[in-house]
């Protein structure tokens, strides 16, 4: 039986259309073909001989070559998604620092950025200190309210008549 004047190492390495793996073996075995002919032109100084592009197609054709170019092509599959997946991650990242949301969590940050400064810090001390003071005032005022409500009512209770001071002492 003849053998067919091509190499059929394409249908040996992709399966089908959506063999990604297969296809990227097929690109290595043909990026190999190629330094093989560029070997021997530096080598010889001539284009390989029909015998050697024979042997060279029966050696990628063996079954421990084409497993060596389907590995390195689902290698090279996975750099790729892995890098597109890397780029599509940066673009969405890009995408969010730029929309309203980004916007919002920037300007947070511009406001943590400036309390920590010492004027950030001077404000904040300040601030809690002036509702420190305001709430002392306030429950002070409730107490001398208390008090002078009390002593009023004690008051007008003695002028009415209704209490007498020994009930007072009491």
């Amino acid at each position: 039986m003849a053998e067919t004047p091509y190499n059929k190492i394409y249908q040996e390495l992709v399966r089908d259309n959506g063999d990604a793996v297969g296809i990227f073996a097929y690109a290595l075995y043909k990026q190999h073909k190629i330094a093989f002919v560029n070997q021997v032109i530096a080598d010889e100084n001539r284009n390989p001989t029909a015998d050697e592009l024979s042997n060279f197609h029966r050696s990628s054709m063996t079954q421990h070559a084409i497993d060596g170019y389907r590995i390195q092509g689902e290698s090279l599959v996975l750099a790729f998604l892995n890098e597109s997946l890397a780029q599509r991650v940066r673009d969405i990242e890009n995408d969010v620092e730029d929309s309203v949301i980004g916007e919002h969590l920037k300007n947070i940050k511009d406001q943590i950025d400036s309390k920590k400064t010492w004027l950030g810090w001077g404000k904040d001390v300040l601030n809690n200190l002036s509702v420190n003071i305001l709430t002392v005032i306030v429950i002070g005022s409730i107490i001398i309210g208390y008090n002078f409500l009390s002593e009023f009512y004690s008051k007008t209770e003695t002028a009415a008549g209704i209490t007498s001071q020994s009930d007072k002492s009491k």
